[in-house]
């Protein structure tokens, strides 16, 4: 018997072996590079959609990234879900497969292309197939991200670390 499996780095997934059986269903299709990955360059907007403490005032960025990198503390601080939104152009003649590879996302996400759900992620690899929605031309995609509270922790009590040492600097 022989198997192939294709899995990514930090990918997972559970292999059932039928023993004098074959196996009904659709084989999974085998992916392979076909050119260049198109890089989805911004400008992103970003619009917080819920969470706190408060929600701060949408942005665009350049490049995917981190809200908490942001120069808005409330940004920094915020711990709920936020939706990316950008517009990305396929040429006419397009590969079969798209894969949407999103990299490194805290901590989980949702996705939608063209306003049809894609699919949601909550481990790595952060990547599924989405070319059943992707079309010639200019295409939308959103990507709504949903951190942890520890996010919120974190910058609270970093604030009040610093507002306690401030204390100790001063000569009494």
């Amino acid at each position: 018997m022989e198997v192939y499996l294709q899995i990514q780095p930090r990918e997972s997934c559970i292999l059932r072996v039928l023993v004098n059986k074959d196996a009904d269903g659709p084989s999974l299709p085998i992916v392979k590079k076909s050119g260049e990955p198109l890089v989805v360059n911004g400008p992103w907007k970003i619009r917080f959609v819920e969470g706190g403490p408060v929600l701060p005032a949408p942005a665009t960025l350049d490049a995917l990234g981190s809200w908490t990198q942001l120069a808005d503390p409330e940004a920094q601080r915020f711990a709920g879900a936020a939706s990316y939104s950008t517009t990305v152009e396929l040429p006419a003649k397009s590969n079969n497969h798209w894969l949407l590879d999103l990299g490194d996302v805290r901590e989980s996400t949702r996705v939608r292309v063209n306003g049809k759900p894609a699919g949601v992620l909550v481990a790595h690899p952060f990547r599924l197939d989405v070319s059943a929605l992707l079309k010639p031309g200019a295409n939308t995609i959103d990507i709504e991200v949903t951190n942890l509270s520890a996010n919120r922790t974190c910058r609270w009590w970093i604030t009040l670390r610093r507002r306690d040492h401030s204390h100790a600097s001063r000569r009494w």
